[in-house]
């Protein structure tokens, strides 16, 4: 009967274990469905969707289909990327990048919460801050909430850049189903 117990709470840890994991993870999206679920889930006007190629040369990203829209107070920005491994490098070099630099000085005042796998990742703040270019081109200073997420061949980005967007950002997080702070 103990070892029967013991065999028991083995399994229930290693399950309750990889529900957790699993919970942590980034979903990946393909074109239709990421644009379905702002259309659907966020309620964003088609006039405030754009889709566009780039030929590797805008804002150091790899050759992508980028889909970008104005949420009322944040921005999205999702890049699907012909190349799955250049996807991984990008986010890899944010993340790396993010952990050298980051709040080196102490002067970030919020909360971060990071994750990085083989096939997925996430970087996600939200407070106060003298500066960043976590976003790449998209320099953020003062109030941040934002989060960069990568998986497959897909990087999304979501950022506002006051907290008047931070709601918007949250339901943004929330309707995709990624990881927050």
């Amino acid at each position: 009967m103990r070892k029967l117990r013991s065999a028991v709470a083995l399994i229930l840890i290693a399950a309750m274990s990889l529900s957790l994991a699993a919970c942590g993870g980034v979903k990946e999206y393909n074109k239709d469905s990421f644009v379905s679920v702002l259309k659907n889930d966020l309620k964003i006007a088609d006039d405030q969707i754009y889709e566009a190629e780039n030929d590797g040369t805008q804002n150091n990203f790899p050759v992508a289909t980028i889909v970008t829209a104005k949420y009322n107070e944040s921005r999205i920005n999702a890049y699907f990327c012909q190349d799955a491994s250049k996807a991984k490098a990008y986010f890899d070099e944010r993340f790396q990048h993010f952990q050298d630099t980051f709040d080196k000085n102490n002067q970030f005042k919020g909360s971060s919460v990071t994750g990085s796998t083989d096939n997925s990742g996430y970087i996600v703040i939200k407070g106060d801050m003298p500066g960043t270019d976590l976003f790449g081109a998209l320099y953020q200073a003062g109030s941040v909430y934002g989060g960069l997420y990568y998986s497959g061949n897909m990087i999304i980005m979501v950022l506002s850049d006051n907290t008047d967007g931070y709601d918007d950002v949250e339901a943004f997080i929330k309707a995709m189903g990624l990881p927050n702070v």
